[in-house]
Formats: structure tokens, sequence, C-alpha cells
């Protein structure tokens, strides 16, 4: 069996006498194909769907200093949020423009805390890789 990915779906290319059984609890909505019984017809078969490795579509930035943003209707504390149309493993950089303020809800503090989280309120931990970031704070 050999997987090829062409755009955004997968061609899944068997030999013959060869069968791929999809159970319920599978891949195979990762790779964009719906449950059935068996895959056996020798050659290529195209999944129905486009495929959806990527786990996290939306990365959000928490900080716990700010206030005033909202997130499904509720006050929250999201900073930022940018969708994950990156491939696996490539780096991301991100310059938002333009620019978004939010309100402080200290007065005063001497640590700030970052929180990277995907759409389902999950860490997110970049597999370990060092994060940058440059914040603009200034006084009314």
């Amino acid at each position: 069996m050999k997987l090829i990915q062409l755009q955004d779906t997968v061609f899944l290319k068997l030999a013959d006498n060869y069968i791929v059984h999809f159970r319920q609890d599978s891949f195979h909505e990762l790779l964009g194909f719906n449950i059935r019984d068996n895959i056996s017809r020798p050659g290529e078969t195209e999944s129905d769907k486009m495929m959806n490795i990527l786990k996290t579509q939306k990365i959000f930035i928490f900080c716990d200093i700010i206030k005033g943003s909202k997130f499904r209707g509720k006050n929250s504390t999201i900073l930022y949020s940018f969708g994950n149309n990156k491939r696996f493993g490539a780096g991301i950089s991100l310059r938002p423009n333009p620019l978004q303020e939010q309100l402080l809800n200290i007065k005063s503090f001497n640590r700030i805390i970052f929180q990277f989280k995907n759409e389902k309120g999950q860490p997110i931990d970049f597999m370990g890789s060092n994060i940058s970031m440059t914040i603009q704070i200034r006084q009314v």
C-alpha cells in the first residue's frame, strides 16, 4: 500500500490482492476517506474529502494580564489567534497587522504568562521549539 498526497486529497495505491479495512476508530477521517467495509481495488483510489492531518486548525495565544477580549460570547484573555495553515514541522512567523490593542486587567505586574492553546482549549507545546514574542505595553 502506498499513500500519495496530491493537492488536498489522498490517493491510496493498492497492489493486487490487498485490502484496506477502515474501522470506526481508525485514522480514515484524517486521510479524507469515509468508512467503507474495505478498499480492495488494485491501483489508485482517491479519498472522498480533503485530508485533515492538522489536528490544530487554530492557535490561540492567551495572556493573563489582559481583559476585553471575547470568545464565543464570553470574556476571555485571548491576546491573538491565527489559523494553522503551515505544513507539519514548518516554522511559524507572524506580524499582526494592524496591531490589536487590549486593556490590562491589573495596574502593576512583575510577570506575564502566555499560553498557547488549540480550539478545544488544549495546550500546544510546538514540539518543544523555542518561542519568541515581542509585545508593546504603553501607558495611556
